[in-house]
């Protein structure tokens, strides 16, 4: 498999804090890669890194061939570096699709000139889109809320609202930030099976999670991170396993023995 995205030196501070500190990996078109590691490791940083919403102070971010370090977030997104977020962002008063068809590519009706004189081709367009996120929210089980306001969705809901809106950009890359946090059981088994349905389309993913389960059944390999640097990648029952990620996780003293390591295994 070719490697989509080359993640080179990439470092970035808040204020003297560094968050990611020379972080660098890289990930394989068409898999699903998990980014995990205790809280404050530097994931959600280098996920705002990767979609353009923060500038790396140093390094370089490389994707399908394009240095992209320098892109903000509308031109990642144009080359189809899409992203969701850990508190999933809706338009509360609009109704579902609507919250949907926002993220379509840029539509001929945008156009003040083309509005005006090739209303037909126009309407064609819109009619297409309705239709595609008509589809995607069946396809996450949304539909019977089609048409209902965004703000009554429940927590899951939203998030699965939110992947429907990333699919319209037709990523190339989709990153998801904790997609399965707060949600019910039942809901995390459908996003695992979502994601790992559009990973089979050719998308590449890149997403953090704590849950190990939803985890297992998802990443093709995971990358974990500790103070804002790659401790180690690999499968996750091989990673979980490394004495560096449970101490990084536990803050507990692995011993020679295996005292440590047994207690936090447990």
């Amino acid at each position: 498999m070719s490697e989509i995205v080359d993640i080179r030196e990439v470092s970035f501070a808040y204020g003297g804090a560094l968050a990611v500190d020379k972080c660098s990996f890289t990930i394989e078109s068409g898999k699903v890669t998990g980014l995990i590691g205790p809280n404050g490791a530097g994931k959600s940083t280098l996920i705002e890194i990767l979609a353009g919403r923060l500038k790396p102070r140093s390094g370089t971010v490389i994707f399908d061939g394009t240095d992209v370090t320098s892109y903000g977030p509308a031109k990642c997104a144009r080359v189809g570096i899409v992203r969701t977020f850990q508190n999933a962002r809706v338009f509360a008063r609009l109704p579902v699709i609507e919250n949907v068809m926002i993220a379509a590519r840029p539509q001929s009706g945008e156009h003040a000139l083309e509005a005006m004189f090739a209303q037909r081709k126009w309407k064609g367009q819109e009619a297409t889109l309705r239709k595609e996120a008509t589809e995607l929210l069946e396809w996450l089980g949304l539909e019977s809320h089609t048409h209902q306001r965004a703000g009554t969705l429940s927590g899951g809901q939203r998030r699965l609202m939110e992947m429907a809106r990333a699919l319209m950009a037709h990523p190339k890359l989709l990153l998801l930030d904790e997609p399965t946090a707060g949600v019910f059981p039942e809901t995390s088994r459908l996003i695992a099976t979502r994601v790992k349905e559009i990973a089979e389309q050719g998308v590449t993913i890149l997403l953090i999670a704590h849950n190990m389960g939803f985890l297992s059944s998802v990443a093709d390999d995971v990358v974990v991170m500790a103070e804002g640097k790659v401790l180690v990648r690999g499968p996750l029952e091989t990673v979980r396993a490394h004495d560096e990620v449970i101490t990084a996780y536990l803050g507990a003293t692995v011993t020679q023995s295996g005292e440590g390591a047994g207690n936090a295994r447990a």
